[in-house]
């Protein structure tokens, strides 16, 4: 790149007037002067101007958009402890209604309980992955937390399903927002945290998150075109992320619809948002029939950093329209001194 050619050097100041590429949080970077060179590089790119992309545009769209996907988030995963609570109330209902007590144990015994044995002993492979994923593989914990059928319809429970049966449901909304593989991160992250948190009542105050700065950090526009999975490769088959390859030479446009391809483009995006959360502490009993525990309530507020990572067509594509979707969420490991907001 030829920073000192004139038409160059006017473009590179124009971006920073404009704030597309933010030079008060970039040099805040590892290598804070090289990211810089290397974004305004990467929106150079004659796709990005062929096909009308406008950065400044999509930073204004992007703030509101990743506040929904916080949003969104949050009211899915409150929808966890909702799940339990209703799993537990079916439970004993279940258990009162076909239930008896041996005279001589005092024991209960029923078919229904019989059947939630045989139904916790095949727990499936996904479960086993978010129980792994919270606490390593433990077998005592693995064996208690499949043994708690409440637990167990919590992390059974699937927001595809949900998507599915419902499009405008909660599930559907994020499933919009975001790619098939970060769903299935997405829900497999919220169930190990709240096999974690199973002690602690603390919930996502709705409609709370707030993001607060944006940045661009990097950006990729590029040809590819549909492939045929490399079943030769063990697991690649499966990946629904390599459907398509690059093609790095020239194409007509017409061609490369032919091979159901198009442009698309990749950006990486630096923010912070801030979200409240509701957090319940029990702080004694009174001693009388009609009165019940105690509880204080405390709201929490956090701010994190982070990058979200978006991926859509700026042209063709499977729907021919311009439509991004968060395809990663990650701590922003590249902005070390960046704790809290920007």
């Amino acid at each position: 790149m030829k920073l000192m050619d004139v038409e160059k050097r006017n473009a590179f100041i124009d971006r920073l007037d404009k704030g597309t590429i933010n030079e008060e949080v970039m040099s805040q970077a590892s290598s804070g002067p090289m990211v810089i060179l290397s974004l305004f590089n990467d929106l150079e790119n004659p796709l990005f101007k062929q096909y009308q992309f406008d950065a400044p545009e999509f930073l204004a769209g992007v703030k509101p958009a990743l506040e929904r996907f916080h949003n969104v988030s949050g009211s899915l995963e409150n929808q966890l402890r909702k799940i339990q609570a209703d799993a537990r109330t079916n439970n004993n209902n279940t258990t009162a209604m076909m239930g008896s007590e041996d005279p001589k144990t005092g024991s209960t015994t029923s078919d229904a309980s019989a059947s939630n044995d045989e139904g916790t002993a095949a727990t499936d492979k996904t479960v086993d992955d978010v129980i792994t994923l919270a606490f390593s593989k433990d077998d005592i914990v693995r064996a208690e937390i499949k043994g708690d059928t409440s637990t167990t319809a919590v992390l059974e429970h699937s927001w595809k399903d949900d998507a599915e049966k419902d499009p405008e449901s909660l599930a559907g909304q994020f499933s919009r927002m975001v790619t098939s593989e970060l769903l299935d991160l997405h829900q497999m992250s919220a169930k190990a945290a709240f096999l974690l948190q199973s002690d602690r009542d603390v919930k996502f105050k709705e409609g709370s998150c707030t993001v607060n700065h944006v940045a661009l950090i990097s950006a990729r526009a590029f040809r590819c075109a549909e492939k045929a999975p490399a079943d030769d490769i063990e697991g690649w088959g499966e990946r629904t992320d390599w459907k398509y390859e690059l093609i790095d030479y020239d194409i007509d446009e017409s061609e490369l619809k032919k091979l159901k391809g198009g442009v698309a483009a990749q950006l990486e995006v630096l923010y912070d948002v801030t979200q409240e959360f509701i957090s319940s502490v029990p702080v004694g009993e009174e001693k009388n029939d009609e009165s019940k525990e105690k509880v204080k309530t405390e709201v929490l507020d956090t701010t994190i950093v982070s990058v979200a990572v978006l991926e859509g067509w700026l042209s063709g594509g499977p729907d021919d329209q311009l439509r991004w979707r968060i395809a990663l969420h990650r701590p922003a490991f590249e902005f070390p001194s960046i704790q809290h907001g920007m």
